[in-house]
């Protein structure tokens, strides 16, 4: 590379000398500097050299050195002999000393000397002609010509200079160029990005002034999106911020985005299922972008309220970690909420269920509900409890009276069993109406059992005769039992000979009637799973059309 010489141009394009100017003054007029007679400052250095150098020029200065010596030595004869006879005689080392010691000064006399001469037939062939002559000679030193092998060397080492200068200047301009297009291509996509995000609904907030800022500049251009809740905590509004990007692959980038979502597991005994409350996507739409983002930020929020619910459950324990939750809502059922990483959920993804989704989207809900009702108390996780017991005690409900239609069939019987365990909206339930449903049990088309069911686990039975609450599944079977024992008491009276003449005793559970002048007594009794005995004195049946057994008895 070619580098600039940094010596004065002392010289113009047509070889006169540039004067050096001192000073401009206000009209214009131009000082410069005053040329010098060259015999004048010729004469000037001479002179200083002979100042400066007397020592050498001075030719009786060895005379009257030698004379101050011998003085010197004959003081010191005259007090000590043997000294002086000693100082008289020079060793070779003595002799080695002083040579040692004159010679460079005898050097530094001869270089000054040459250049002396130089100088003066330097200042004598440029000088012009005078009407004295000088008194020294003048010799001509012209610069030898340059060898043509070295002179070509040396072009081509100034053009290779130039021309890798030239290029390298070239390349710095070619990168500040295409730096400044990136730069205007980044933030002609800032804005236009800005503009599709607030076409879309986000909203948009200035970004806070870099740390050290001054306070008078109160603008700026950078924008934050704001994607959380409007409702939500401050906390999770602080986090629900994105940045668009001009930098980054990515159009957006999230400073406090963690990744994590929120995992719905259902367990039961027969095996465990969970589901993704949501599950980002790979896109680079900004519209889904930040619905995903949103995403996570409402389960995070859903995963701190659940933790804040599961130490005061009142109808179930809970097991709280930092990323984890495990409810034991009912009987054989645990619910687990966990906080995972989304690629290490792909990785190890289990069988979503119907279950798993609904909890996970009624959760959303729920949130909303307490996001537009903030001075209400409502709460997360005992709804969802709620809705679990109260499905798990319409399962056993709906087990015992299938039980019994079954064995009421098999004895003959024409039995009608409605279920229905929901019989609210879902805006019903979702608003804080307590969930609640109805099984029917009617036998031959006159007896009815009518049970009501409301969460978590109320049940209600509607008879003939009374309305009774039951608190167990052990009560439930107990009434059933009765009720259906009762029913089938009447119905021998009806179906055996001599209609009217047998009676029911309440007391011993059975039926009492005269039969050819013989007193018989029938009972009837539910066994394990319901199952119908029959027995007539001490004979007892089982099995088959229960009329049949009366008819064929009597």
């Amino acid at each position: 590379m070619a580098r600039l010489s940094l010596e004065r141009i002392y010289a113009d394009e047509n070889g006169q000398p540039i004067p050096r100017l001192l000073d401009v003054y206000p009209d214009g007029t131009e000082e410069y500097e005053p040329q010098e007679d060259p015999v004048t400052k010729l004469g000037q250095t001479l002179f200083r050299i002979f100042q400066e150098r007397r020592d050498v020029f001075d030719i009786d200065a060895p005379k009257r050195q030698d004379a101050k010596d011998e003085e010197e030595s004959d003081d010191d004869k005259e007090e000590q002999p043997e000294k002086a006879t000693q100082k008289m005689s020079m060793t070779p080392e003595d002799l080695m000393k002083m040579r040692n010691e004159l010679m460079p000064q005898l050097h530094i006399a001869m270089g000054e000397m040459s250049l002396a001469r130089d100088l003066l037939a330097l200042l004598l062939s440029n000088s012009p002609p005078t009407a004295q002559a000088p008194a020294l000679a003048v010799s001509t030193v012209s610069k030898p010509p340059p060898i043509p092998s070295v002179a070509a060397f040396n072009t081509l080492l100034t053009t290779g200079g130039k021309d890798e200068s030239l290029r390298s200047a070239s390349d710095v301009l070619g990168t500040a160029a295409r730096e400044i297009e990136r730069v205007n291509e980044s933030n002609e996509k800032y804005w236009q990005n800005a503009l599709l995000v607030r076409s879309s609904g986000w909203g948009l907030v200035p970004a806070p002034l870099p740390p050290g800022t001054s306070g008078g500049n109160k603008f700026a251009r950078d924008f934050l999106i704001s994607y959380g809740l409007e409702q939500a905590s401050p906390p999770f509004k602080r986090r629900a911020l994105a940045q668009l990007s001009t930098n980054s692959p990515s159009p957006l980038t999230f400073p406090a985005r963690e990744g994590l979502r929120l995992r719905v597991t259902y367990e039961t005994a027969n095996g465990s299922s969970s589901s993704m409350v949501g599950r980002s996507k790979s896109s680079d739409n900004l519209d889904e972008i930040l619905r995903d983002a949103q995403s996570e930020v409402v389960e995070s929020e859903i995963f701190r309220r659940l933790i804040e619910e599961a130490g005061s459950l009142p109808t179930a324990g809970a097991r709280v970690s930092e990323k984890l939750i495990v409810v034991e809502a009912a009987q054989g059922v645990d619910l687990k909420f966990e906080l995972v990483d989304e690629v290490e959920e792909d990785e190890a993804s289990q069988p979503e269920s119907i279950e798993a989704c609904l909890i996970g989207s009624v959760l959303r809900l729920y949130l909303l509900q307490m996001h537009r009702s903030p001075r209400r108390s409502s709460r997360l996780l005992q709804p969802i409890i709620d809705v679990v017991q109260y499905v798990r005690f319409c399962e056993r409900v709906e087990d015992e009276v299938t039980m019994m239609a079954s064995s009421l069939r098999d004895a003959g019987f024409k039995v009608r069993v409605r279920f229905q365990r929901v019989g609210e909206g879902g805006e019903g339930i979702v608003g804080g109406e307590r969930m609640g449903g109805e099984a029917v049990l009617r036998v031959d088309g006159r007896h009815t059992v009518r049970l009501t069911m409301e969460a978590p686990c109320r049940l209600v039975a509607h008879l003939g005769r009374a309305t009774l609450g039951l608190s167990s599944m052990s009560q439930l079977s107990q009434l059933l039992r009765e009720e259906m024992e009762d029913y089938l008491l009447r119905k021998i009276c009806e179906a055996g000979p001599e209609a009217g003449g047998w009676v029911v005793d309440r007391m011993t559970g059975s039926v009492v009637g005269n039969v050819g002048g013989e007193n018989r007594q029938v009972s009837v009794r539910f066994g394990t799973r319901y199952g119908i005995e029959c027995r007539v004195g001490s004979r007892a049946f089982s099995g088959g059309r229960l009329i049949d057994w009366v008819r064929a008895i009597m």
